[in-house]
């Protein structure tokens, strides 16, 4: 079976993904710390900040960084790289939305949808579902390139990383357990031919998400590639997550979440006297 490979030229997407999200978790933990204002002004870090503001101009500086970004990439990317990149910023940006109205208890949430990055970028609001178009996209792929195995890892990661969108709540819980699982294969390289290549394939059909099987005895052939599977995605996992949070292990200090419920595809939380929504 196919095994995670660090080889530079297969983390194109991956790294500008994280890049980005380097500046929003340093966001985050300046706002869980009551810091916001010194990050954002740090001339001035004890004058307030109006919550509108700084749904402003934090929106600003994510954008600056995605600029900034997409002209380095167009000077170097080939079309098909610029294309793939498109799409993981369109990402990177629904995580980004997610996290500022739903995820992050903080008094701008409810004016985020007025700054919405996917609208800035994309001038739409469809991300709850265009995320998953993507999924299925990737899984109806017949001839897998490393970009596409990139760009999988891209998914995986957003979506490890807190994104839910339209199966937001505890009714999408079995769905997004599902396309995680389905991501793997893809974001390790695995292409249609080489699943075809095994005796067992339905054998590669799931992925244990358990890190407790200890199970020592004697294994059939296809139960042993199960278990196989297994231990590849966690491999996986944690060296893609180490290739992301590496830079961040002096900033990141814990998450935070917020109550939030699904209306007719939309994502609905409220903050303190309003409320926010995004789709």
């Amino acid at each position: 079976m196919a095994t995670a490979n660090p080889d530079p030229a297969r983390s194109f997407l991956v790294t500008r993904f994280a890049g980005f999200y380097e500046e929003v978790a340093r966001i985050k933990v300046a706002v869980e710390k009551g810091e916001l204002a010194r990050l954002l002004q740090p001339d001035s870090p004890l004058e307030q900040i109006a919550p509108s503001d700084q749904a402003e101009r934090v929106a600003n500086r994510l954008l600056a960084i995605l600029d900034r970004q997409t002209r380095a990439v167009a000077a170097v990317a080939t079309e098909a790289e610029m294309e793939a990149y498109r799409r993981t910023r369109y990402i990177m940006v629904a995580l980004a939305d997610e996290i500022f109205i739903l995820n992050l208890p903080w008094d701008a949430a409810e004016y985020w949808p007025k700054y919405l990055l996917e609208y800035s970028v994309a001038h739409t609001r469809i991300a709850g579902r265009q995320f998953f178009l993507y999924v299925e996209e990737l899984m109806g792929c017949r001839d897998r390139t490393p970009l596409d195995a990139d760009f999988a890892a891209v998914l995986l990661l957003a979506m490890q990383l807190g994104f839910q969108g339209m199966y937001r709540g505890n009714d999408g819980r079995d769905t997004l357990s599902g396309y995680r699982s389905k991501l793997y294969p893809m974001a390790s390289g695995l292409t249609l031919e080489d699943r075809r290549g095994h005796m067992f394939p339905q054998a590669y059909d799931y992925t244990v998400v358990s890190d407790r099987d200890n199970t020592r005895i004697a294994l059939a052939p296809w139960v042993r590639a199960t278990v196989y599977g297994a231990l590849g995605y966690l491999v996986l996992s944690s060296l893609i997550w180490l290739a992301l949070t590496w830079s961040l292990l002096g900033v990141i200090d814990g998450a935070t979440h917020q109550n939030c419920v699904m209306k007719n595809d939309s994502m609905v939380c409220r903050v303190t006297s309003g409320s926010a929504s995004t789709q």
